[in-house]
């Protein structure tokens, strides 16, 4: 990666080109340094050479005594494994679900068949189009942007070059333990990468052509699509008893944060977010808008402006609820 001359982008093409040549460093690194597992049920997380070089050594003698010997590498690599889990959860990722069992694959029951329209997906084709059409049903629908005409234009302002240190406070927030993309490089390799101060010096340099040049690589579009299916569902026979995830390659992704930070630092100083704007907003959870919907109830209940509603919300939900004789109606003048 350090060879990669990033100092002169000049055109779309130079940009495509060098991210595609970064794309083959990330490809020939994964195909050299990685290594083809078989996941049984008999495979363990906490197994390390340790244990193999040491069951090997048992096989190999047969002795009791390397046998003691294997049996207590074992159990010193399980305690450390567990210990520096549970210390990783408790202080890093904050993910207390990692250790329950129902995070693992869910298995659908094999009676079960996705039906799309009235019509089981039986073959490949028909699954797609059927999740194609559930999952962009929005596709190709007209917007009506009109309303955009109603605010004042701003005057323009000028995009600085990013720095080095907008891309370590962008990653130091991501999770090593989150899937990585088509490229399989993780938000844990690309950390690795940052601590260069070369490697980082061409990220940033990438970036900026990307917003200088106003082209976005293709091979930060490039991306795997994951369907799950959803919690407490008791049957998985529709699309819609389904989730996909998309997981884009990490690189892509590191700059849409930087970006993402920019546009929220700049628009939250200006004034640009409406003091309602809850979603996508830093510092605002839905904790926000339950205490905002909490506090319109009560002061309209205190100016006795929403109280009508609330009482005549009382008496028909209990009159749903079949206590129409012994509460609604004495409630009903009330």
């Amino acid at each position: 990666m350090q060879s990669l001359d990033t100092s002169a982008i000049r055109s779309q093409a130079n940009l495509e080109s060098l991210v595609q040549q970064l794309a083959n460093v990330f490809e020939n690194a994964w195909n050299t340094h990685s290594k083809q597992k078989h996941i049984t049920k008999h495979s363990k997380e906490w197994w390390n050479q340790d244990c193999t070089d040491s069951f090997n050594k048992y096989h190999e003698s047969g002795d009791l005594k390397h046998w003691k010997e294997f049996k207590s590498v074992v159990c010193t690599v399980k305690r450390k494994f567990f210990n520096d889990k549970i210390h990783e959860i408790a202080s890093s990722n904050k993910r207390l679900w990692d250790l329950m069992s129902w995070v693992r694959k869910k298995s659908l029951p094999a009676i079960e068949s996705i039906s799309y329209e009235n019509h089981p997906c039986n073959t490949l084709p028909d699954l797609w189009n059927a999740l194609h059409k559930s999952y962009n049903s929005a596709e190709n629908r007209l917007v009506n942007a009109r309303l955009l005409n109603e605010l004042p234009q701003a005057d323009s302002i000028e995009w600085p070059p990013f720095s080095n240190q907008e891309f370590r406070d962008a990653i130091a927030k991501c999770s090593s333990s989150s899937t990585p993309g088509p490229d399989h490089i993780s938000w844990r390799h690309l950390k690795a990468l940052t601590l260069h101060s070369t490697c980082l010096e061409k990220l940033v340099h990438i970036a900026n052509a990307c917003i200088t040049l106003e082209y976005w690589p293709s091979h930060f579009k490039l991306a795997n699509s994951i369907v799950i299916p959803k919690p407490n569902k008791t049957l998985h026979n529709t699309p819609s008893s389904f989730r996909p995830i998309v997981l884009l390659n990490t690189t892509g992704k590191l700059i849409e944060k930087v970006v993402s930070n920019r546009l929220q630092f700049h628009m939250t100083a200006n004034g640009f977010l409406d003091p309602n704007q809850l979603g996508g907003v830093r510092q605002r959870s839905t904790t926000d808008a339950g205490v905002y919907l909490t506090h319109i109830i009560c002061a309209g209940y205190v100016t006795n402006f929403i109280r009508p509603y609330l009482h005549q919300f009382f008496i028909d939900s209990h009159g749903l609820n079949g206590y129409e004789k012994p509460l609604k109606r004495p409630f009903d003048r009330y």
